[in-house]
């Protein structure tokens, strides 16, 4: 049975991807390549601030941790969960700086195998490394990467106020005015370039992942950096897959995020402060970008606060413009799972069997694309 939901509504409909700035219509696919490049500049200006220029050269990869044996005893004592390496990357040749990340990948690889990849930028918090997440991910035959997206911008305590730019990233490009969550998602695309040095790693195939703040940032990464095939994110909320057009009871409100956290995003954010009517996008804008290539959001019922059912309003957004363009609309995928605020073992699976069903042709058993709660296609008319 589908759930009620009640919408503070904004008073304006969702703002139109499928409209250039001037107004005219998006008609043909060569229209949506220039209004993905507006789109990408609302989002930076209005949003996220701007996203510094990636590496001239190729990175300078090392592997620092050998190959170690990466054990179950929580769960099968007498089983692996696969082999650990860890390896560090220096994306600029002027500078020694560098940041470190993890490899698993399964027992008994075939020669020359190659695997598609699952990386996670929630290094920094040690439970997203937990190792029943990691059997998940080798279980399926995947490779597994977790980096500290934190090594790219720090993510001050809370509250965030007068905090410095004192990230080398934020040292090294001061003219632009990117904040965390775009920082983040950069460090996303930087992981991509060391890991063609990675020979296990099948580049072509790369999903993405993080939760809460870090599924905003793997959001956007997905939808900045092409390479990305499928995008997932959880408990996204608020500047990640919810809608501020369509924020349920119990929803983080536009202006809570921006005061309380305002270093995720730029200085242009806090304008729409109890004026999001007027708000130039949406959720919907970031999924867009994404398209045509696979995501999936999967989020709790009870995680109230990252408002699930505005996360649907944005899918449903999200197909709308992909059914004009003639591209998939299901390939905008959700999941969902009773339980709070927490990237759960449950999403880790959802999310796993996604991406087998787009890498190797897998059914996806828990596919459902009917909406649990009611009035969601109302929303986006």
């Amino acid at each position: 049975m589908k759930k009620d939901v009640k919408f503070i509504k904004s008073g304006s409909p969702m703002p139109d991807a499928l409209k250039f700035n001037d107004g005219n219509p998006v008609k043909t696919q060569e229209d949506w390549l220039k209004r993905r490049e507006e789109i990408k500049e609302i989002l930076q200006r209005e949003c996220y601030g701007h996203r510094p220029p990636d590496p001239q050269e190729k990175p300078t990869v090392r592997m620092i941790q050998p190959p170690t044996s990466f054990g179950n005893s929580d769960i099968e004592a007498t089983n692996s969960t696969g082999t650990l390496r860890i390896f560090s990357s220096r994306p600029w040749a002027d500078s020694e700086w560098c940041f470190d990340f993890m490899v698993f990948t399964p027992d008994n690889l075939a020669p020359e195998e190659k695997l598609p990849v699952m990386i996670c930028g929630d290094g920094n918090w040690a439970k997203s490394i937990r190792r029943e997440i990691v059997k998940i991910a080798t279980l399926n035959r995947m490779a597994f990467v977790i980096f500290n997206r934190c090594d790219f911008v720090i993510d001050p305590p809370f509250p965030q106020t007068n905090v410095l730019r004192d990230s080398y990233l934020e040292r090294r490009y001061p003219e632009y005015d990117f904040a965390s969550i775009m920082g983040w998602a950069y460090g996303f695309s930087r992981v991509i370039d060391a890991l063609e040095f990675v020979p296990e790693i099948d580049t072509s195939r790369i999903a993405v992942t993080g939760h809460s703040r870090g599924g905003k940032a793997s959001l956007l990464a997905g939808a900045f950096d092409e390479r990305v095939t499928i995008t997932c994110s959880n408990g996204s909320g608020s500047g990640g897959a919810g809608s501020w057009h369509f924020i349920a009871e119990g929803g983080e409100p536009y202006e809570s995020i921006g005061k309380d956290l305002g270093k995720w995003f730029n200085e242009s954010f806090p304008k729409y402060f109890n004026n999001t009517k007027d708000l130039p996008y949406d959720a919907h804008f970031l999924k867009a970008l994404c398209l045509p290539r696979p995501q999936v959001s999967t989020d709790g019922f009870a995680d109230l606060w990252a408002n699930p059912a505005g996360a649907c309003v944005t899918t449903e957004a999200t197909r709308n413009i992909a059914k004009a363009l003639g591209y998939d609309p299901y390939s905008v995928a959700m999941h969902f799972r009773e339980g709070k605020h927490e990237h759960s073992v449950i999403d880790w699976m959802a999310q796993f069997e996604f991406c087998r069903h787009i890498f190797f042709g897998d059914p996806c058993g828990w596919v459902n694309y009917d909406y649990p709660y009611n009035g969601i296609e109302e929303c986006c008319k």
